[in-house]
């Protein structure tokens, strides 16, 4: 059986990921962050990371997938005392080449999406917004 029809199979016996009901469950991570952070995106589908140190350098475990296979991980990344900056360095290919700025208030949240995909050597990385209040 083909890895497509096994996957409409599973979304109609209820989704993916254990969810029931056609719903899709997605592993959350939560993370308080020091001045380096290292995210293994096979542990989460999402991580919710607070922020606690002025900067912190986010890099990614080493992470293999499968040919044709691509993953999504959503991170998100609160302002703790505020002011708090991240970098990702090179570790990602970011839209129009430009990595995000964090928002600085205490309480508010940027939101990131990264594409891992199979045979590129970095993820693509795009910025979904800011000042979010969690």
């Amino acid at each position: 059986m083909s890895q497509a029809r096994n996957l409409i199979i599973a979304i109609r016996n209820g989704g993916v990921g254990g969810g029931g009901s056609g719903t899709v469950t997605n592993v959350v991570q939560q993370v308080s962050a020091g001045a380096m952070l290292v995210l293994d995106p096979s542990s989460a589908d999402t991580f919710f990371v607070t922020l606690t140190q002025a900067n912190c350098a986010i890099s990614f475990a080493s992470y293999t997938q499968n040919p044709g296979t691509s993953k999504d991980i959503t991170i998100v990344l609160k302002q703790g005392t505020g002011s708090n900056k991240f970098s990702f360095g090179t570790a990602v290919n970011w839209v129009n080449s430009l990595e995000p700025a964090a928002t600085f208030q205490s309480g508010k949240a940027d939101t990131i999406k990264l594409k891992f995909i199979a045979g590129l050597t970095k993820p693509m990385g795009f910025f979904n917004g800011g000042w979010i209040d969690v």
